[in-house]
């Protein structure tokens, strides 16, 4: 038996029951009575309360199917050792291949918990959590040297409330932007149609993920430039300002209005914010050269303004799962006989919502080998939150008087979280978890990434060629199938009033949403509103 295998083998129990062995030579349950140390597990009190369960320890699953019996509703998943482990105990039968195929269990790793957890566990839909591991098997995994499963699910559950908490101030918001979005970039796909004849504004002005790279090649001699709006830009401004034709330069919307008031205009500028807000970004700017890549869950009355502005918009999603529903039946739809055009808004990391991954994520999947980050501080230096000339100088200097000064208001925002000293000013937690996105998704990708704070040059980029690189991308122009928003929102009309469960995960922020206004909302209650709010943007 491998090493890796974190049991055994199994040993006779005084009442005649085979129960497995851990590697540390206990065994799963008592030796004495197994089937008393089962029940008693499956009929925890907190067991019943809760309709998500996280159970460390397979075993060979007696445990488990006592859960299931006992409490009809819940849903399981199941921590194992390794995969290894898994299918040893499945492979050799000591848990009945029954467990694997039911519906109401998953598995997972060490390895893989955060991700399975994240993907799985949907307070909207299950409320409770309870983390249930088998006191014999947590205490042998200890023993091995594993990393600590507190920790990393104590994590995972603030990520998931962090996200939660956002889908329940803004759910409603998101889902009504996705739609009006979808309506105006099939009105204007439709004119940017060969075969269309129209005459308007908005002729010629969407972009497909194909057009991205024609025109990422296009500058193959050029290093990306991602600008954040993060005190440092002020001081890194004139590197940008002197080596403007080293770049193309992708902006994140909040410093667009600053580059634009130091005479710089930017190829691109990335916007998540699906918040009214976000439209000040834009106002009285006169760029209309620049690109616009807008997640389809930002505000639609910014996206209608810069298109009528002259801007080329780049619709993509960063995973709201109703974009996910409007990918999956494009590609249903279409796939049969455009292989290539699967899907029709590109994919993107966002990590927990922060657009400068988002930005470096388009870069690299662009084309670009070498990427530089500027005004990516994630902090508040020298007393500022932001750089100078982002649309909160115009908000604060309009408000300010003798009583409250604009250092008032800029405080009030500094300080309106808790602060934590860093050797790069101050930071909060929302502010970290941002640069602990943006430092994971770096690690994890083949480029030269690099930070510019500030100082009088910039060194070369050790990155390889561009040119060798692009050559390997495909930016051939393909004929694409029109989306066609009115056949869509029928389709997703049509689910949604026969309460069709498979359209539940598309429409699970909307539902946080209601669950937080509502607190007894059941599922029917969440079908008959997501009904309401769809059928009024009918076309």
């Amino acid at each position: 038996m491998s090493s890796n295998i974190f049991y055994i083998g199994t040993k006779k129990s005084k009442t005649g029951k085979d129960i497995p062995v851990l590697s540390n030579g206990r065994t799963f349950f008592s030796e004495y009575n197994p089937e008393r140390d089962i029940q008693f597990y499956a009929n925890t009190p907190s067991v019943k309360d809760s309709s998500f369960i996280l159970v460390a320890g397979l075993g060979d699953g007696s445990h488990i199917n006592s859960l299931l019996e006992l409490n009809p509703k819940a849903v399981l998943l199941i921590l194992e050792y390794n995969k290894e482990t898994l299918e040893y105990l499945f492979e050799s039968k000591l848990c009945s291949p029954e467990l694997k195929n039911n519906p109401r269990v998953s598995f997972t790793t060490p390895e893989t918990l955060c991700t399975d957890l994240k993907n799985t566990y949907i307070p909207v839909l299950y409320g409770t959590f309870l983390y249930h591991p088998v006191k014999a098997w947590q205490l042998a995994y200890e023993e091995s040297g594993g990393s600590s499963l507190k920790d990393m699910i104590q994590e995972t559950l603030r990520d998931i409330a962090a996200d939660y908490a956002t889908q329940a101030r803004f759910g409603k918001l998101m889902h009504t932007n996705i739609l009006k979005n979808l309506e105006l970039f099939s009105k204007a796909a439709a004119i940017k149609s060969p075969s269309s004849k129209a005459s308007t504004e908005l002729k010629d002005k969407v972009l497909y993920e194909e057009d991205i790279r024609t025109i990422v090649a296009q500058n193959a001699d050029k290093e990306a430039a991602i600008i954040g709006a993060g005190p440092s830009l002020d001081e890194s401004m004139p590197l940008l300002e002197q080596n403007r034709n080293r770049f193309f330069i992708i902006s994140t919307d909040t410093a667009y209005r600053s580059l634009y008031r130091n005479g710089i205009k930017a190829d691109m500028v990335v916007t998540l914010d699906g918040q009214n807000a976000s439209i000040s970004h834009f106002i009285g700017i006169d760029s209309p050269e620049t690109i616009v890549a807008a997640d389809i869950c930002t505000n639609a009355a910014a996206a209608r303004h810069l298109l009528e502005k002259g801007h080329k918009l780049y619709f993509f999603t960063t995973g709201h799962p109703l974009g996910t529903l409007v990918n999956s039946w494009y590609k249903s739809n279409f796939i049969s006989q455009h292989e290539t055009c699967a899907t029709i808004f590109p994919v993107y990391t966002a990590g927990n919502g922060t657009v400068l991954s988002a930005a470096a994520d388009i870069a690299v999947k662009a084309g670009f080998r070498s990427v530089r980050f500027f005004g990516a501080d994630f902090a508040y230096k020298s007393g500022k939150p932001y750089t100078r000339g982002t649309y909160l100088d115009d908000t604060f200097i309009s408000g300010c008087n003798r009583v409250v000064p604009e250092e008032t208001s800029f405080s009030a925002l500094c300080y309106r979280t808790e602060l934590t000293k860093t050797d790069e000013g101050f930071t909060t937690p929302l502010l970290s978890s941002y640069k602990n996105d943006l430092l994971s998704y770096i690690a994890s990708h083949n480029a030269s990434f690099s930070f510019v704070k500030s100082g009088s040059n910039l060194p070369e980029s050790k990155a390889k060629s561009f040119e060798k690189q692009v050559s390997q991308l495909s930016v051939q122009k393909t004929s694409r199938p029109l989306f066609d928003y009115g056949k869509f929102i029928s389709f997703f009309l049509d689910g949604l009033k026969n309460n069709d469960k498979s359209l539940l995960f598309s429409i699970l922020p909307y539902a946080t949403w209601i669950n937080e206004k509502e607190k007894n909302a059941d599922i029917e209650d969440i079908f008959a509103k997501a009904v309401e709010i769809t059928a009024f943007r009918r076309s």
